[in-house]
This record gives C-alpha cells, structure tokens and sequence, in this order.
C-alpha cells in the first residue's frame, strides 16, 4: 500500500503524467489512502501505475503495511439485534450475583445449580458486567454450537460497546482468525464459544462461565486432550481469576467437590417470570407397545411415536404450540442382523469393527436408496440382500431420526401440515452441514415458522423458546445401553435437560418420557 508523506511537497519539475497525478491525489477525501498502486492509479484517472511508482520513487508518497483479516461475519444477525434489557434478578439471583462478585479479584470455583429456566444466564450477564466495570475480560463456554448462536445474541446485545468474539469449529479459518484476533488485541473484551474457546487469548481475565458444565462435548477425545471445565478452572487458578458453573444437572464430580467444600455451591430452585416447571409423564412402551397391537395390528411395532405421546403432540399443535422430539440415535435403523436368529450375524464395519448404521440416502445421492454409515469412520456401502453366514435375508433393527421423520410425515402431515422443512426440521449430524445450517433452524423455529424440532442432542440443552408446549422423549433408553459406566448419569443429564426446554412461555409445558425401563432410576 502507499500514502501521502505528511508534509511532502514536490521540489522539482515533474512530467506530465506525474503532475496530472500529484495534482489528482490532492483532490482525493483523506480516507481514500493508503491503497495499493494500481487501485491508487484507477482511483485518479492513470493509465497504470507508473505515475504512482513515480511519486514514490521521489519521496511524495510512501510505502506502507497494514494487516487485515477479511472473513464473512457469520453473527452478523447479533448486530440487528436490538440492545437487550436487563432484568431486575430475583432475590435469589441477586444473592447469587453479589456472592459470586464478592470473590472477584481471585481465584474461586463457583457452582451454580440452576433448575432449567431459573435465569443463569442472566446471572452470568450481571457477573461480566461487575468484572467490565473493572477494566477485566471475560470467557463464556457453551457446549454445543448449536447454543451458541442464540447464547451469543444475548452477549453481543448486552456487550455490544465492550466487543464480543464468538469461537467455535464451526466457523471457517478465515472468520476463526478474525474473531481470535479481536480477543488478542482487546478489541472483543467477552468471549463465547464452545470448548477451544478456553484458549481464548483475552487480556487480562477476571471470570470464566462455563455454561451447562457437566457436557460431554467439554471432554476433547482428540489430541490434543483435554476437558475444557478443566482447563478453565486450571486457567483460572494461574491467571487469579473467578470460575462460574452453571447446571440443572451437574456432574457428580462437581457435585461431590460443592458438598466437600471445594467449591461454593449456590442454588437457584425456581424458574423465573411466568415459565413454570413443566408436568412430565414416563410411558412405560412394553405397555403402550402391546395395546397399539391389539388396535392396529403387528405393522404399528415400527412406529417410534406411542399413543401418549402422539395424542399429546396432536393437543399441543392443535393448541397453537410447538414441540421438540429428542430421539439421540441418527440415521434410519441401528443395525443390519440376519432374519435367521441361530445366525448371530450383525454388519459391522471392516475397518473399524463398529456396527453400521442404516441411512436413508437422497434421491440425487443415493437413489433414494438405503445404505449403512460407520458413525467412527465415515465408511458406507450399499446394504447386502442376504447374510453371508445363512444366506437368509437381512432385517434392519432399531429407529433413528430418519425413519422418525417419515413417520412424522405419515400421520401429521395431512393433519397438521408436518412435512419435511415445512412445518419441522430434522436437527442432527447429518442435516447441519455448517454453523449457518444451525442458525438458520432455530431463526425460524424462534420466529414461529417451524411447528416442531426433532433431533438429537443437540437441540437437547441450553435452547430458550417460549412457544414450546410440549417435549417428546423418544427413547429414553438409548444411552442406558452405551458400555460407559456414566450411562446413568447421562441418560437422567439428557432426560431432565431436554425436559427444561417445555413451559418457559406463558402456555404450560408437558413432558412426555417414552422408555421400556420405567422403574430405572434415571
């Protein structure tokens, strides 16, 4: 780039062009400069930019540098967004926020165990602005990017003027190196973000909020590993920091070090406004299984939807409502085993040993054909006609997310005009291809456009829509068969996360809990 050398005037006779030159750059507006010669040389009429190198050459203008990151601004929505206004807290979240500033200034690890809707966030909200008061920054972690749009909106509108970067993998290299700069320079004081955000180099912190902190999606199982709750309380303790954790269902470690007294635990048991909790029903499916036989037959056994919670579904739509249907297994079936049960053969990956998973394919990709994925390594084939062992045909067990939306489709469709895209959107790993994929969905399911959710986990937690009525949970039972020893833990995480999104507007909310294991205590 080149600009004016301030104060240089020309000393000699210039030729012509260079004159025509000089004289055009006196005639620009003073932002016009620096620019690259050949930009410069369009900018005031020259043929080329030989005038330019010229003035250069003499002393007139200067070469100079300057770096600048050029990215699409994937939250740009949050810059619409018009200046949020802070609540008056609750004496309970007034309590909350003068115990946790109280300690700022050092370092301290707080818990705030929080029912779904009992106003955390606004917590964390109050808390960075005591620590921006003082010229410090802060970190927000969230663990999913899916949160991370409507969490972010509510960060930028508030902190708008202090500068908000929001990070997490869904961004591409280009918007990722924007955003970390503007941490590192100071220009963004608040960072939000998913588990790398921890990382963030912001100058100077006084908090870290570690949102929703018993997540899985905090734990790092790549190198290089970590777990970002960790890691913000390690960060913590180097820089004299506070630390925030906030859950309706902590995790039993941080559980077992608030009651130790390692940590400082605040409760917060009420919801706030006019949300209220919502009334949740466990469906035990061995029954509801044995009367949807007697009423239509075998061909009802692949229905995922029970009677309870489909006449459930039919009072919310027909109410005005919205719902959300967790299902946290994707793709149409779980596995490919043989007909001939003394087989014992099921289709596993060859590379890997995992069990395949059937997937429905598109007309374009796949012909509308069948296929099965590894969810491990991404292989896929097309599914054999018969087992290698028997020769007997092949049965595909089990429900995914595919197959719930066909089902969808099947009985609401004509009903209520259920159809995929109109009416509910399929939120899983294989529809959101990219962050704007996310965003796009939960916009229109905010603005009213779109009846219902279904998806898998990630629509499970942190999501605030007060125009749901109603929360389905498919099959509770999905993670209680995972060989992990916290399956328990995780599948009561899930259950009552996904729970809290029902009856945080002014209609009240309803939970239904599909499950052939009523009596487990999770």
């Amino acid at each position: 780039l080149v600009a004016r050398v301030p104060g240089a005037e020309p000393t000699g006779k210039l030729t012509r062009s260079v004159a025509a030159a000089w004289s055009a750059l006196q005639a620009l507006e003073p932002g016009a400069l620096p620019a690259d010669p050949r930009t410069l040389a369009t900018m005031i009429g020259a043929p080329n930019a030989g005038p330019v190198n010229r003035l250069v050459a003499l002393g007139l203008l200067e070469r100079v540098e300057r770096r600048e990151v050029r990215a699409p601004d994937v939250f740009a929505e949050h810059d619409r967004t018009p200046a949020d206004r802070p609540v008056e807290p609750t004496p309970a979240q007034r309590a909350v926020i003068d115990g946790v500033c109280a300690t700022l200034g050092g370092f301290g690890v707080h818990l705030v165990h929080g029912v779904t809707g009992s106003g955390k966030t606004e917590v964390y909200l109050r808390v960075i602005e005591r620590v921006l008061e003082t010229g410090q920054s802060a970190v927000v972690l969230v663990p999913e990017i899916a949160l991370t749009p409507q969490t972010a909106g509510r960060f930028v509108s508030r902190f708008r003027e202090h500068g908000v970067a929001v990070l997490h993998s869904g961004l591409s290299a280009s918007a990722r190196h924007r955003q970390w700069r503007a941490a590192a320079s100071g220009e963004a004081r608040v960072v939000v973000g998913a588990r790398s955000a921890v990382f963030a180099p912001v100058r100077n912190p006084g908090v870290i909020v570690v949102d929703e902190e018993h997540d899985a999606s905090y734990k790092q199982d790549q190198l290089p590993r970590y777990h970002a709750r960790d890691v913000a309380i390690k960060r913590a303790q180097l820089e004299g920091c506070a630390v925030l954790l906030g859950s309706a269902t902590p995790s039993l470690e941080s559980w077992h070090n608030a009651k130790a007294g390692r940590y400082r635990l605040w409760t917060l048991s009420e919801r706030v406004g006019s949300g209220r909790l919502p009334r949740v029903t466990v469906v035990d499916m061995a029954r509801e299984r044995v009367a949807m036989r007697a009423e239509r037959g075998r061909s009802s056994e692949e229905d995922a939807i029970g009677p309870t919670l489909a006449a459930g579904l039919g009072r919310a739509l027909d109410a005005g409502g919205q719902a959300i249907l967790l299902l946290n297994r994707r793709g149409f079936a779980s596995v490919v085993v043989s007909s001939d049960r003394t087989s014992g053969w099921k289709l596993e990956c060859e590379r890997c040993d995992a069990t395949m998973v059937v997937h429905r394919g598109s007309v374009r990709e796949q012909g509308g054909r069948r296929y099965v994925r590894c969810h491990h390594c991404g292989d896929e084939r097309l599914i054999p006609a018969k087992c290698p062992l028997t020769g007997t045909p092949g049965i595909e067990l089990g429900t995914g997310t595919q197959r719930v939306e066909e089902e969808l489709t099947r009985r609401f469709g004509a009903s209520h005009g259920l159809t995929p895209g109109v009416g509910f959107e399929r939120v899983d790993a294989d529809t959101m291809k990219r962050a704007a994929d996310y965003f796009d969905v939960l916009g229109r399911f905010g603005r009213g456009e779109l009846r219902v959710l279904l998806g898998t986990q990630m629509i499970a937690k942190g999501l605030d829509f007060p125009g749901v009525s109603l929360v389905g949970v498919l099959s509770a039972d999905t993670a209680l068969t995972l060989p992990d020893f916290r399956a328990e833990e995780r599948t009561f995480q899930l259950v009552a996360q996904v729970a809290g999104r029902a009856g945080r507007g002014e209609r009240p909310g309803e939970v239904i809990v599909q499950t052939y294991n009523p009596d487990n205590p999770s």
